[in-house]
């Protein structure tokens, strides 16, 4: 009965690990991501057509980028922080490209808001 018991949690513990290890299987897409985030900045900021579709490309980007290094990361390949850095630098300054001065002032106050959080 011990021996059963003991066999019993070895398998237990054994299946929670596995799942552990196994990426979310509704994680969505970079494209999904994109499309969200920039949904949500063109409510805040009032972006037009042509600005919604640029920025929803630079953040696809953004996401494949994000999700590349987090999978090396995740496969114990080491990634510095810089690159992390210099990507989100890299996007703010496309992105900032894209938006006219309102727009820029209008992102950096909703910046700051989270930032203060």
């Amino acid at each position: 009965m011990k021996k059963l018991f003991i066999s019993f949690v070895l398998l237990f513990i054994t299946g929670v690990y596995a799942n552990a290890q196994s990426s979310p299987a509704n994680m969505p897409t970079a494209k999904e991501m994109a499309i969200r985030t920039s949904g949500e900045l063109s409510s805040k900021l009032k972006l037009n057509a042509a600005q919604k579709t640029k920025v929803t490309a630079i953040l696809t980007d953004y996401n494949e980028k994000m999700y590349k290094y987090y999978t090396m990361s995740k496969n114990n390949q080491q990634v510095s922080p810089a690159i992390y850095k210099q990507l989100n630098s890299d996007t703010e300054v496309k992105i900032n490209a894209v938006l006219n001065a309102a727009q820029r002032k209008e992102l950096a106050k909703l910046k700051g808001g989270k930032e203060k959080q």
